[in-house]
């Protein structure tokens, strides 16, 4: 995977310059840009059993190690072939996101938005989209909501290792380097998130 294909840090800091754009053109005629969307939408069925919102923490849901994270709605099929966790990026994850901001986005850290300005972008740019995860736990084997399929290829035996699982992405055949750039540190979460008796 190139370095540069790695999502998460990108949608934060377009919908943060997004937002910039459109206040600096507000007496344009100019339509608006369309707002950024998540990859991976998917729909959720309310009808669907498992396990849900109420269940996990803001930020719960793998999807950028830099850039905004989002919180779990509803997991089912946990540690099973047929794995699966949608989330959403609720306020919560937008102002803890805007307050850290990795991007250099708001005024406190050189950027041109306030933090508030930050946090409303975040919202607009996300929407009512969910984001969507699954796994085949018994063969770890992970998609995750911006790529895959991943495959476990090592398990670390040592407990200090900081790369306790080693990927291969399967439709290309490269192996993550473990860094944030290469997605490896999400992976990683994905297959905790959805396989959690696998993982241990």
């Amino acid at each position: 995977m190139r370095k540069d294909a790695y999502p998460g840090s990108f949608i934060y800091a377009a919908a943060m310059m997004l937002l910039f754009l459109q206040s600096c053109a507000a007496t344009s005629t100019t339509p608006s840009p369309t707002a950024i969307r998540p990859l991976s939408v998917t729909q959720v069925d309310d009808n669907e059993s498992g396990r849900l919102q109420a269940d996990f923490p803001s930020g719960s849901f793998p999807i950028s190690a830099k850039g905004c994270g989002a919180t779990v709605l509803r997991i089912t099929g946990e540690d099973t072939e047929n794995a699966l966790a949608t989330g959403t990026t609720t306020k919560v994850d937008a102002i803890e996101c805007c307050q850290r901001d990795s991007g250099g986005i708001t005024i406190p850290n050189g950027g041109p938005l306030t933090v508030q300005q930050c946090i409303d972008a975040t919202l607009k740019a996300e929407g009512e989209a969910k984001h969507s995860s699954s796994a085949d736990c018994p063969r770890k084997r992970i998609m995750t909501n911006w790529g895959g399929p991943f495959v476990m290829i090592r398990r670390s035996s040592d407990p200090t290792d900081p790369f306790k699982f080693t990927w291969k992405n399967e439709s290309t055949g490269e192996i993550l380097d473990g860094s944030n750039s290469s997605g490896a540190p999400i992976v990683t979460q994905t297959f905790e998130l959805l396989c959690p008796a696998f993982s241990r």
